[in-house]
């Protein structure tokens, strides 16, 4: 398996050390404060759902290594000046 140093940045900070490049990026987000949730685990209902570079993606679906230096926002990172973001306040 070929290893790489994986450079994820979730909430606009960095982390580096998830080497294998078949791991998902839910998986490698679980040593963050700022998790992601398992669902289904097959990008079917959205309970993984991430922003990756502005765009929605379900990091169960994606590898690591795809997300890469890329930006990566969880629902916690919606909200805006302790105001939450619509989509927060429906899950409350």
């Amino acid at each position: 398996m070929t290893i790489h140093s994986i450079n994820l940045i979730v909430m606009g900070y960095q982390k580096c050390g998830c080497n294998l490049n078949m791991k998902h990026c839910n998986c490698c987000a679980r040593c963050w404060p700022y998790r992601t949730k398992d669902g289904c685990q097959a990008g079917e209902c959205g309970a993984c759902t991430v922003l990756v570079d502005g765009e929605p993606g379900h990091s169960c679906m994606m590898l690591a290594v795809e997300a890469d230096g890329r930006e990566n926002i969880t629902i916690e990172g919606l909200a805006k000046d302790g105001k939450l973001h619509p989509l927060q306040e429906a899950f409350g």
